[in-house]
């Protein structure tokens, strides 16, 4: 669902519109049906240039830890613990986002039509991931503020947003046996 609106100023006597408040909901449900569970890409993300802007592009937490021997791409899933040679280096970690199955999401943004068909915005995202209505917590909630900016060409608009983001305690996972590579500030940390 999206909304726009004007918003009414007075100028010298006259009344002019120069601000448009635009505003975003949009939720997502995934239902496995039976006992079946969602496959990883079918799950619902959040992030990126039309979502969480703050966020790469479906990167919003809790992430999980995959581990792989590089040698042996086969692996088995029965492994015990299949990170437990990380640290000896013949084992490669990467962290993925878990996703979710339900999604929810809200932008706000305020612009200002300024002039030569550039127009100046601020804007502020909310999003959730979980895995059901019953497990939603404040913890699940993520947000971002920026800035942005528009310019009208002959194939279409171009939009150039900046966003920053608090720290979730999900974005690293920071602790004496774990080596996380944090893609936001491009820190290793132990």
């Amino acid at each position: 669902m999206r909304r726009y609106a004007k918003i009414r100023l007075r100028q010298r006597g006259r009344v002019s519109f120069p601000f448009v408040g635009a505003g975003k909901l949009r939720a997502q449900w995934v239902q496995p049906i039976g006992d079946s569970s969602v496959p990883y890409a079918e799950r619902a993300f959040l992030g990126g240039s039309t979502s969480l802007r703050g966020f790469m592009t479906h990167q919003v937490g809790p992430y999980r830890a995959v581990c792989y021997d590089p040698q042996d791409l086969k692996g088995s899933a029965a492994d015990p613990d299949p990170c437990a040679d990380y640290l000896s280096g013949n084992i490669d970690k990467t962290i993925v986002p878990q996703g979710g199955l339900l999604a929810l999401e809200g932008s706000a943004e305020l612009r200002y039509d300024w002039a030569y068909g550039i127009r100046w915005a601020v804007f502020s995202d909310v999003g959730l991931l979980s895995d059901s209505v019953s497990t939603i917590s404040l913890d699940d909630f993520r947000w971002d503020v920026g800035i942005g900016m528009r310019y009208d060409t002959a194939i279409g608009p171009l939009r150039v947003d900046m966003a920053v983001r608090p720290r979730f305690p999900h974005d690293t996972q920071t602790g004496g046996d774990r080596r996380v590579y944090d893609t936001l500030s491009g820190v290793n940390e132990l």
